[in-house]
């Protein structure tokens, strides 16, 4: 991750430079109600999609349903301008409004990433314990009883449905793990929050990055409206629309034919050696993941394409061999490969901002110091005093629920260090998505030190933070990052925004134990009424957990001798394009494209590479930006009518 600026005009346009220092910074109450209001119906509307449909919506770097929601915000007060000019929300406003829709709607979006299975994967191996796997006497008693609900009677109808989720009994039995996991989340948000504060001004003023994800929000709010005057914008929205449309229109008339946008290979590749060793069958070129690819600088989107293209031939070969037993697991230990990249982007990081970092904890002690904490949030003295405050929290509670001091250290370390990376990534380069599993503690410590070394109930911690642990796609921890820019260029006050963030944290977290509750009474979540990919990672953790302590394992060397070599390889293509910015491969795609998402937007990567690489070729940077609001108009034309239809299918029951 260089820190140069993009040279193909992914940086912020006109519209989105700092605005006058006179403007209006501040974020009124009313934006503040309007914030308390959306948060828990987003919420409940995510959660009871992920019952009903399962895992959710979009979970890519931008939010699809956060990106409808302001569309509509904004076409809302368009409408009532002319009449009530001020009930009409300020920019500064806007941000904080979308803000907290990202960082709510992120927690909840997806049950595969952060967050959104805490519910499940809490009361899963405790329903369903029984003599056949003698959960009862191998997992309850290294499962922290005060974050889990241990009242089987409270849970027959959360699983079974049917039932008053609102019995003074039922609710009692799930006050006080909801309240610590409100706390842990709101803990790791916070920890988050304190280090954006303390790189925004070196990421964002210094090295200038070009933050791709927030084009689209700051041009959407530009109070001169210039976006929406564009017909290249209304074109890329009309065709995103009418494409998304059809689909819904083939859902009801199948007579209707619908454009095809992805396909799957599923037939063609299982049992049918070596193409069985993919691990993504699906392709897809939807408008939405055109839009976003156009984002990229064109050396990155060149760089996914070809080692995306480098994994899948590793795995076809090495299965060809004999090598490659199965995609998931073994030779060529891709995940291993790919951890080892990710803490080699993190050194490269730390290592090129040294001279920044050790500036802010001079400012952090009141020594003399060349940076200027003013504009910040909150001062550097807060950030890194409650940056540790928010740690020894967290330390706490892994220590509380079982972990050793070094598993604690190793976790923390590790989780923070990988939400960094994802916010260097997306704020220099704009990734369509930031898929982590594998970088995630949870692989980590189990590649190293190995399960026997953590204890059981060390691994039955570990397991409860499984939804943590997932794929990271909508982690908050970048989305607050791209916030603090925004609020320079709308301008808005980055001190009550960042608070506005923190609170949104427990608010969605309360807010979707409320949502689960009240779904599963009614629905069942042992029932048919439900999707069963609800309870997906559910099951995994408990299943993983049951491998874990009954067969205990030590150090996986094979995989530790792969991580290495990830990062030699991902240390050696940074010093390339340090020192030769015209070398084409970029560092960050190499474990970036080994991931489900990539694998499966593979397509769309490639048109929007072609498209923009002959815009620049023959058009020029001039070109590559008169071209960029249609493919924001792919991107909201998308957003809107797929909320829409989310919305029109569960009302109708239909999905």
């Amino acid at each position: 991750m260089a820190s140069k600026p993009t040279s193909d005009g992914g940086g912020v346009p006109a519209s989105g430079r700092a605005q006058p220092r006179d403007a209006p910074r501040s974020i009124r109450f009313r934006a503040i109600v309007l914030i308390a209001i959306l948060v828990p119906i987003s919420v409940f509307f995510m959660v009871w999609n992920s019952w009903v449909a399962g895992g959710g919506g979009a979970a890519d770097s931008l939010i699809g349903p956060a990106v409808a929601a302001l569309s509509i915000l904004i076409a809302v007060y368009v409408a009532v301008k002319r009449w009530r000019p001020r009930w009409v929300l300020s920019s500064g406003e806007l941000v904080a409004v979308y803000a907290a829709l990202v960082i709510s709607i992120g927690m909840t979006v997806s049950v595969w990433d952060w967050g959104a299975s805490v519910a499940t994967v809490m009361t899963w191996p405790i329903w369903n314990a029984g003599p056949e796997n003698q959960w009862r006497e191998l997992m309850w008693p290294n499962l922290p009883a005060w974050l889990i609900v241990a009242d089987r009677d409270a849970l027959s109808g959360f699983f079974l449905g049917d039932a008053n989720p609102y019995r003074r009994e039922a609710l009692l039995a799930w006050l006080q793990p909801a309240l610590w996991w409100t706390a842990w989340a709101s803990a790791l948000l916070w920890v988050s929050l304190c280090l954006n504060v303390i790189v925004r001004r070196r990421w964002s003023q210094e090295e200038q990055l070009s933050f791709p994800m927030t084009i689209l929000p700051l041009q959407m709010i530009d109070p001169k409206g210039r976006l929406f005057a564009n017909p290249l914008w209304w074109a890329g929205l009309f065709i995103a629309a009418g494409i998304s449309l059809l689909s819904l229109v083939a859902h009801f008339f199948p007579a209707v034919p619908a454009i095809t946008t992805s396909v799957d290979l599923s037939a063609h590749l299982a049992n049918n050696r070596p193409w069985d060793a993919l691990r993504t069958p699906f392709l897809d070129w939807e408008p939405w993941h055109i839009g976003l690819s156009y984002l990229m600088p064109a050396d990155l989107a060149f760089s996914l394409i070809v080692f995306n293209l480098f994994w899948r031939a590793e795995y076809v070969v090495g299965r060809l061999l004999g090598w490659t037993t199965s995609p998931w697991a073994g030779f060529p230990y891709g995940d291993q490969q790919s951890l080892g990249g990710y803490l080699a982007l993190i050194v490269v990081v730390l290592w090129l901002d040294r001279r920044y970092l050790l500036q802010v904890m001079r400012r952090a002690l009141g020594l003399s110091s060349a940076v200027d904490d003013s504009e910040e949030a909150f001062s550097y003295r807060t950030a890194v005093c409650g940056g540790l405050v928010g740690v020894g929290f967290l330390w706490y509670f892994l220590a509380r629920g079982g972990m050793g001091p070094a598993v604690v250290g190793g976790f923390l370390i590790l989780y923070f260090a990988m939400a960094m990376v994802m916010s260097r990534m997306r704020a220099h380069l704009g990734p369509p998505n930031n898929e982590m599993y594998g970088a995630m503690p949870e692989f980590a410590l189990t590649e190293y030190p190995g399960t026997r070394a953590m204890g059981s109930r060390g691994l039955g911690m570990l397991a409860l933070l499984r939804p943590y642990m997932g794929e990271q796609r909508p982690n908050p921890a970048p989305a607050q990052l791209e916030a603090l820019r925004m609020a320079e260029r709308a301008p808005a006050d980055p001190r009550r925004l960042a608070w506005i963030m923190m609170a949104v944290v427990p608010l969605a977290m309360l807010s979707y134990f409320w949502a689960s509750i009240h779904i599963g009474y009614n629905l069942g979540l042992g029932t048919a009424n439900v999707d069963r990919s609800i309870v997906f990672v559910a099951r995994g953790a408990s299943e993983k957990l049951d491998s874990w302590l009954r067969t205990p394992a030590g150090p996986n060397w094979s995989g530790v001798e792969a991580m290495g070599i990830g990062f030699a390889g991902t240390i050696m293509l940074m010093a390339l394009k340090l020192q030769f910015p015209a070398w084409p491969l970029h560092p960050v795609a190499f474990p970036l494209a080994f991931t489900f998402p990539i694998d499966a937007m593979l397509p769309a990567i490639i048109a929007s590479w072609s498209f923009k690489a002959l815009l620049l070729r023959y058009g020029g940077l001039r070109a590559h930006r008169r071209a960029l609001p249609f493919f924001l108009g792919l991107l909201v034309g998308s957003a809107v009518v797929g909320l829409l239809r989310l919305i029109a299918l569960r009302a109708l029951g239909l999905s």
